[in-house]
């Protein structure tokens, strides 16, 4: 990495959070030569100078960096999460005369639209219903405000919402401006110190594949704004790849299988109870009295009670994915491949194992093996839609636009092969 990259690097670290391993190197140095050209600078440290003093540049480079991908009820289980919290907690609660819910990063408008849907759909009135979206990519808000969407943003197998919510326009659809009314979009840095600093707070906060492209302290200033901004009775939803059992302590997971939903905890956590020593059996000996040599009077016996041998109970065993994920889930990238190695050397070529050792690979920055680990997903489970995606994703990080392209046709013709007929 040259000095400019990692300077520039530093710099996406301090002002948005960015882990600039997460998106890989090539990306960031492929981003800095694209704008040196654009703005006609062909000195590297010129262009550091550049970005660092221009917030215009600094936006249209941060427009090359952020991953701003999204669709319509993306992985759905959170949307019936969410309505299921808010029929219970807020629909006949007068505390709650409006739900109000926040979206970060909210890309191009897919996922506030979503919640808006969902609260409809739910029996709330336009009237009870406020959601605030945000996102540092200028573009993808553009997108959102105009809210005309093509295929691609609609991939969850039940599109009946479509048909309710939207008007075909060509081979686009325009949503409804109804649904439209009840967002509101706002250009900001999640990590500038004044972010919504006097807005009330939100019944749910989404802020889903948010967490895994940021470096550590960000993650902290993260959990912050979201205590922060958090009702009592609120719900926070995040991305499954950032679900992990101890992500932050003021927060508690609540039931419903793969909608990582947390709740503020009610009270400071307990500290952690000692382990439980099982009695084994074994016991040390009797000490037996010992001799003087300076004296032939033996010492009078003692005996020593019979003490029990700490022996740890054995580790219960758990599934090899499942704790290689849990690894990934905790950056612990490393250790995490070594698992899925270890799964293929017992279990032979599997796609699940090549799905979820790309995509630790595509977390930690290495397109490389991420790609090769998804496309022996695909070869062996042409229908995997989510490999699918992310080896778009991914050609679309190396200007492969051609190969994205085709990867998505792919995607989606895999994802209609698994519609009911």
């Amino acid at each position: 990495m040259s000095d400019a990259e990692a300077e520039v690097c530093r710099l996406l670290s301090r002002r948005i959070g960015l882990d600039p391993t997460t998106v890989g190197p090539t990306l960031i140095a492929g981003a800095i030569l694209t704008r040196m050209k654009a703005a006609g600078v062909t000195d590297p440290a010129a262009y550091v100078h550049l970005v660092q003093s221009s917030d215009s540049e600094f936006g249209e480079l941060v427009e090359l960096v952020v991953v701003s991908e999204s669709w319509f009820f993306r992985d759905s289980k959170p949307f019936d999460c969410l309505a299921a919290v808010a029929t219970r907690r807020w629909f006949l609660n007068p505390a709650t005369p409006i739900v109000r819910a926040l979206s970060i990063p909210c890309a191009g408008g897919e996922e506030p639209y979503s919640i808006a849907m969902t609260l409809l759909d739910a029996g709330f009135p336009a009237d009870r219903i406020h959601i605030d979206a945000v996102d540092l990519s200028l573009r993808a808000l553009d997108v959102a405000a105009r809210a005309v969407y093509g295929r691609n943003s609609f991939r969850e197998p039940n599109l009946t919402f479509r048909e309710r919510y939207f008007r075909p326009v060509g081979s686009t659809f325009a949503l409804d401006s109804a649904i439209k009314r009840l967002v509101q979009f706002h250009h900001l840095n999640l990590f500038d110190p004044m972010f919504f600093a006097e807005a009330q707070p939100y019944q749910a906060i989404f802020c889903r594949n948010l967490l895994i492209y940021l470096d550590t302290p960000a993650r902290h200033c993260m959990f912050n704004v979201f205590d922060r901004l958090l009702a009592d009775d609120g719900v926070l939803f995040i991305g499954h790849a950032e679900a992990a059992p101890n992500l932050d302590r003021r927060f508690l997971q609540l039931d419903g299988p793969g909608s990582f939903c947390y709740e503020r905890r009610r009270t400071p956590p307990p500290p952690p109870p000692p382990p439980a020593v099982p009695w084994t059996g074994i016991v040390y000996p009797i000490v037996k009295p010992a001799v003087n040599p300076k004296d032939e009077r033996r010492v009078p016996p003692v005996d020593t009670p019979a003490r029990p041998v700490a022996v740890p109970p054995a580790a219960v065993p758990i599934p090899l994915l499942k704790q290689a994920a849990e690894l990934a889930n905790q950056r612990r990238h490393a250790e995490a491949i070594q698992l899925c190695e270890r799964a293929l050397r017992q279990m032979g070529p599997k796609p699940e194992v090549y799905h979820l050792l790309g995509m630790i690979h595509q977390s930690s920055g290495a397109l490389d093996q991420a790609e090769g680990g998804l496309g022996k997903a695909v070869y062996l489970d042409p229908k995997d839609d989510e490999a699918l995606l992310a080896l778009a994703l991914i050609a679309d990080r190396r200007g492969r636009d051609a190969e994205a392209a085709l990867f998505r046709r792919r995607a989606d013709r895999a994802r209609r092969a698994k519609e009911p007929k």
